[in-house]
């Protein structure tokens, strides 16, 4: 796989674990909102999605900007590949 090919695998991959951990954010929200889940539970949960998603959209930009800075979103570049 090429360079770009793995940089663009990599942010997909956090763009997807990024994705499901949103769900399971939704999630527990509603389960709040229908008060199965706890105002303490669900406060202690988003704290722990933050954390994570902080570190997960920190990671996925870093990948971002070293793949636009190796012109891997660069639509002629790609055309001949």
């Amino acid at each position: 796989m090429t360079e770009c090919g793995d940089l663009l695998t990599q942010i997909i991959d956090i763009q997807t674990r990024r994705a499901k951990f949103q769900d399971g954010a939704n999630a527990l929200i509603t389960l709040h909102e229908r008060g199965t889940v706890s105002k303490k539970e669900l406060d202690n949960s988003l704290r722990v999605w933050y954390i994570i998603e902080n570190e997960l959209r920190g990671e996925v930009t870093e990948l971002y900007d070293i793949a636009y800075k190796k012109k891997c979103f660069d639509e002629k570049l790609n055309e001949s590949r």
